[in-house]
Protein backbone atom coordinates (compact mmCIF):
# COMPACT_ATOMS: atom_id res chain seq x y z
CA UNK A 1 0.00 0.00 0.00
CA UNK A 2 2.96 2.66 0.56
CA UNK A 3 4.23 1.68 -2.26
CA UNK A 4 1.44 2.72 -4.06
CA UNK A 5 1.17 5.41 -2.54
CA UNK A 6 4.82 6.89 -3.32
CA UNK A 7 4.26 5.99 -6.94
CA UNK A 8 1.25 7.69 -7.01
CA UNK A 9 3.21 10.65 -5.67
CA UNK A 10 6.13 10.01 -8.52
CA UNK A 11 3.65 9.85 -10.89
CA UNK A 12 2.25 13.54 -10.37
CA UNK A 13 5.70 15.38 -9.64
CA UNK A 14 7.25 13.81 -12.88
CA UNK A 15 4.37 14.13 -15.05
CA UNK A 16 4.23 17.72 -14.73
CA UNK A 17 7.69 18.10 -16.57
CA UNK A 18 5.88 17.28 -20.10
CA UNK A 19 3.48 19.89 -22.18
CA UNK A 20 0.13 20.65 -20.22
CA UNK A 21 -3.16 20.08 -22.00
CA UNK A 22 -5.18 22.55 -23.35
CA UNK A 23 -8.67 21.66 -21.10
CA UNK A 24 -7.03 19.73 -18.00
CA UNK A 25 -10.14 19.25 -15.85
CA UNK A 26 -13.03 16.71 -16.16
CA UNK A 27 -15.82 15.31 -15.05
CA UNK A 28 -16.89 11.38 -15.61
CA UNK A 29 -20.36 9.53 -14.99
CA UNK A 30 -22.06 6.74 -16.50
CA UNK A 31 -23.22 2.93 -15.54
CA UNK A 32 -21.40 0.28 -13.94
CA UNK A 33 -22.45 -3.20 -13.95
CA UNK A 34 -20.57 -5.05 -10.82
CA UNK A 35 -20.24 -9.01 -10.81
CA UNK A 36 -21.33 -10.95 -8.03
CA UNK A 37 -18.86 -12.04 -5.34
CA UNK A 38 -20.72 -13.42 -2.36
CA UNK A 39 -17.42 -13.79 -0.24
CA UNK A 40 -16.92 -9.81 -0.17
CA UNK A 41 -20.66 -9.19 0.02
CA UNK A 42 -20.55 -7.34 -3.50
CA UNK A 43 -24.15 -8.16 -5.64
CA UNK A 44 -24.58 -8.50 -9.37
CA UNK A 45 -26.30 -5.18 -10.38
CA UNK A 46 -25.70 -1.30 -11.27
CA UNK A 47 -23.71 1.46 -9.85
CA UNK A 48 -23.51 5.24 -10.97
CA UNK A 49 -19.35 5.76 -10.90
CA UNK A 50 -19.00 9.65 -10.53
CA UNK A 51 -15.88 10.99 -10.98
CA UNK A 52 -13.51 14.40 -11.38
CA UNK A 53 -10.26 14.52 -12.80
CA UNK A 54 -7.40 16.64 -14.00
CA UNK A 55 -4.66 15.83 -16.87
CA UNK A 56 -1.51 16.99 -15.76
CA UNK A 57 -0.09 16.40 -19.41
CA UNK A 58 -1.07 14.20 -22.65
CA UNK A 59 -0.36 10.92 -20.95
CA UNK A 60 -0.70 11.59 -17.26
CA UNK A 61 -3.30 12.48 -14.95
CA UNK A 62 -5.09 12.12 -11.29
CA UNK A 63 -8.48 10.81 -11.24
CA UNK A 64 -11.39 11.13 -8.00
CA UNK A 65 -13.98 8.60 -8.42
CA UNK A 66 -17.43 7.57 -6.42
CA UNK A 67 -19.36 4.31 -7.11
CA UNK A 68 -22.08 2.15 -5.03
CA UNK A 69 -21.64 -1.61 -5.85
CA UNK A 70 -25.17 -3.45 -4.68
CA UNK A 71 -25.25 -5.57 -1.48
CA UNK A 72 -24.94 -9.20 -2.72
CA UNK A 73 -28.72 -10.30 -0.93
CA UNK A 74 -30.21 -8.83 2.45
CA UNK A 75 -29.73 -12.36 4.15
CA UNK A 76 -25.95 -12.01 3.71
CA UNK A 77 -26.73 -9.52 6.78
CA UNK A 78 -29.82 -11.44 8.34
CA UNK A 79 -27.31 -14.37 8.85
CA UNK A 80 -24.87 -11.95 11.17
CA UNK A 81 -27.13 -11.43 13.95
CA UNK A 82 -27.10 -12.34 17.05
CA UNK A 83 -28.13 -16.50 17.23
CA UNK A 84 -30.66 -16.04 20.17
CA UNK A 85 -32.49 -13.34 17.58
CA UNK A 86 -31.96 -14.98 15.02
CA UNK A 87 -34.19 -17.38 16.05
CA UNK A 88 -36.54 -15.53 17.63
CA UNK A 89 -37.50 -13.28 14.55
CA UNK A 90 -40.90 -13.72 12.27
CA UNK A 91 -39.85 -11.02 10.05
CA UNK A 92 -36.78 -8.35 9.10
CA UNK A 93 -35.83 -5.71 7.37
CA UNK A 94 -32.90 -4.48 6.04
CA UNK A 95 -31.73 -0.95 4.82
CA UNK A 96 -28.76 -0.60 2.47
CA UNK A 97 -27.80 1.35 0.39
CA UNK A 98 -25.01 -0.67 -0.93
CA UNK A 99 -20.96 -0.50 -0.72
CA UNK A 100 -19.18 3.02 -1.39
CA UNK A 101 -16.23 2.62 -3.40
CA UNK A 102 -14.40 6.10 -3.51
CA UNK A 103 -10.83 6.26 -4.76
CA UNK A 104 -8.00 8.41 -5.90
CA UNK A 105 -6.05 6.99 -8.73
CA UNK A 106 -3.51 7.79 -11.35
CA UNK A 107 -3.52 7.48 -15.02
CA UNK A 108 -2.08 7.04 -17.94
CA UNK A 109 -2.96 7.39 -21.44
CA UNK A 110 -1.18 6.44 -24.55
CA UNK A 111 -3.40 6.83 -28.19
CA UNK A 112 -4.23 3.88 -29.80
CA UNK A 113 -5.01 5.83 -33.50
CA UNK A 114 -6.51 9.15 -34.01
CA UNK A 115 -10.41 7.78 -32.38
CA UNK A 116 -9.11 5.33 -29.53
CA UNK A 117 -6.91 6.15 -26.61
CA UNK A 118 -5.41 3.41 -24.27
CA UNK A 119 -6.65 3.84 -20.41
CA UNK A 120 -4.99 2.77 -17.19
CA UNK A 121 -5.68 3.26 -13.54
CA UNK A 122 -3.94 2.41 -10.17
CA UNK A 123 -4.77 3.95 -7.16
CA UNK A 124 -6.14 3.58 -3.45
CA UNK A 125 -9.25 2.96 -2.60
CA UNK A 126 -11.74 3.47 0.41
CA UNK A 127 -15.01 0.79 1.26
CA UNK A 128 -17.81 1.57 3.13
CA UNK A 129 -20.28 -0.91 3.73
CA UNK A 130 -23.63 -0.31 5.68
CA UNK A 131 -26.36 -1.91 6.61
CA UNK A 132 -29.33 -1.54 9.43
CA UNK A 133 -31.17 -4.77 10.33
CA UNK A 134 -34.95 -4.16 11.53
CA UNK A 135 -36.70 -7.57 13.45
CA UNK A 136 -39.94 -8.20 14.25
CA UNK A 137 -40.38 -11.06 16.91
CA UNK A 138 -43.07 -13.69 18.01
CA UNK A 139 -44.27 -10.89 20.80
CA UNK A 140 -44.90 -8.35 17.62
CA UNK A 141 -42.37 -6.16 18.94
CA UNK A 142 -40.07 -4.54 16.38
CA UNK A 143 -36.47 -3.52 17.06
CA UNK A 144 -33.55 -2.47 15.69
CA UNK A 145 -30.80 -5.53 15.82
CA UNK A 146 -28.00 -4.82 14.59
CA UNK A 147 -25.95 -1.62 12.47
CA UNK A 148 -23.18 -3.00 10.04
CA UNK A 149 -20.34 -0.35 9.52
CA UNK A 150 -17.48 -2.11 7.98
CA UNK A 151 -15.15 0.43 6.45
CA UNK A 152 -11.34 0.16 5.33
CA UNK A 153 -8.19 0.76 2.24
CA UNK A 154 -8.61 -1.30 -0.55
CA UNK A 155 -6.19 -1.17 -3.85
CA UNK A 156 -7.79 -0.29 -7.49
CA UNK A 157 -7.35 -1.05 -10.74
CA UNK A 158 -8.89 -0.18 -14.20
CA UNK A 159 -7.94 -0.54 -18.08
CA UNK A 160 -10.59 0.74 -20.68
CA UNK A 161 -10.24 2.54 -23.70
CA UNK A 162 -12.03 6.12 -24.86
CA UNK A 163 -13.21 6.49 -27.95
CA UNK A 164 -13.73 10.55 -29.24
CA UNK A 165 -16.90 12.04 -30.04
CA UNK A 166 -15.17 14.93 -32.48
CA UNK A 167 -11.74 15.78 -33.20
CA UNK A 168 -10.75 17.63 -30.08
CA UNK A 169 -11.92 15.10 -27.52
CA UNK A 170 -14.14 17.21 -25.76
CA UNK A 171 -16.90 14.46 -24.92
CA UNK A 172 -15.20 10.87 -25.39
CA UNK A 173 -16.95 8.20 -24.17
CA UNK A 174 -15.20 5.42 -21.90
CA UNK A 175 -15.58 1.86 -21.55
CA UNK A 176 -13.53 0.32 -18.85
CA UNK A 177 -12.91 -2.82 -16.38
CA UNK A 178 -12.32 -1.86 -12.83
CA UNK A 179 -11.03 -4.48 -9.65
CA UNK A 180 -10.35 -3.48 -6.36
CA UNK A 181 -8.45 -5.81 -4.62
CA UNK A 182 -6.87 -6.24 -1.00
CA UNK A 183 -9.23 -7.22 1.49
CA UNK A 184 -12.30 -8.67 2.03
CA UNK A 185 -14.32 -6.28 -0.33
CA UNK A 186 -12.96 -7.17 -3.34
CA UNK A 187 -14.87 -6.14 -6.28
CA UNK A 188 -14.87 -6.30 -9.94
CA UNK A 189 -17.19 -3.82 -12.29
CA UNK A 190 -17.61 -2.69 -16.39
CA UNK A 191 -18.18 0.09 -16.84
CA UNK A 192 -19.36 2.77 -19.47
CA UNK A 193 -19.25 6.74 -18.76
CA UNK A 194 -19.42 9.92 -20.59
CA UNK A 195 -16.50 12.70 -19.87
CA UNK A 196 -16.93 16.20 -20.59
CA UNK A 197 -13.79 18.60 -20.38
CA UNK A 198 -12.87 21.93 -19.83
Amino acid sequence: MKKLTYGLVLLIITATSVQAVEKPWYVSFGFSSFLENESSGVGEGIGIPLAIGRDINNQFGVEFLFDFAPSVDEFSYIERLDADLFARATSYEVDSPGILYTSLSGKYTRPLNNTFNLVLKVGLAYFDDWAEVSVETENGQTTTASVFNDKGRISVFSAGVEFARDQNWNSPISLAFTHYFGSAHDASNFSVGLKYKW
